[in-house]
């Protein structure tokens, strides 16, 4: 009698992935599942998801930002110019690495306001003022942006995103980014 409910009641070789044959097979009733990655969706949620991740990413920015080698020669020539401009006598390195924290942040907001100053124009001339407005709003705030440096180039994004000035769509939890989103911006997220 015992080796018949040992049969009946031993563990089973396994065949598979365990969670996937038990897991449930539809979503509960009343939950909304999506296709898009937690970091493209607004919401609070995904605001905050944005914001600890680029803060994750803190450290390693700041590493390559001082051990990597020049990209390309253009990065290398760059640093060679910052640090002739420079009133002390810096070592193309230290202006490399000044180059990738502080500047690049800026010129990619200025390289921003340029398109949407661009696409502007253009929606503009297709007869769609509404959209050109809210293009050229965005061109102003990355070009005032592009002037302040380490936090105006991330303080143009969150506000872009924030009023949906490039995409048309806000996203009003934009702002809960700003802590992480700040200190890694300090860092040169920009790298």
């Amino acid at each position: 009698m015992a080796d018949d409910w040992f049969a009946q009641n031993a563990p089973q070789q396994s065949q598979g992935d365990w969670f996937a044959q038990n897991a449930p097979s539809a979503v509960p009733s009343g939950a909304q599942m999506s296709a898009t990655p937690l970091a493209e969706q607004s919401g609070a949620l995904p605001a905050l998801h944005r914001g600890m991740q680029q803060l994750t990413q803190l450290p390693g920015n700041i590493y390559h930002a001082i051990v990597d080698d020049p990209k390309d020669a253009d990065e290398q020539a760059r640093a060679e110019v910052t640090s002739a401009a420079m009133p002390a006598n810096v070592p193309p390195r230290l202006a490399m690495i000044y180059n990738r924290l502080f500047l690049d942040p800026q010129l990619a907001a200025s390289r921003k306001a340029e398109q949407f100053q661009q696409e502007s124009n253009q929606a503009r001339s297709q007869g769609d003022n509404d959209r050109a407005d809210r293009l050229q709003y965005a061109a102003n705030v990355h070009r005032e942006g592009s002037y302040v440096p380490v936090v105006g180039p991330w303080v143009a994004d969150v506000t872009d995103r924030r009023f949906g000035l490039s995409t048309g769509t806000p996203d009003p939890y934009a702002y809960l980014e700003y802590g992480p989103a700040l200190a890694t911006e300090v860092a040169g997220e920009g790298l």
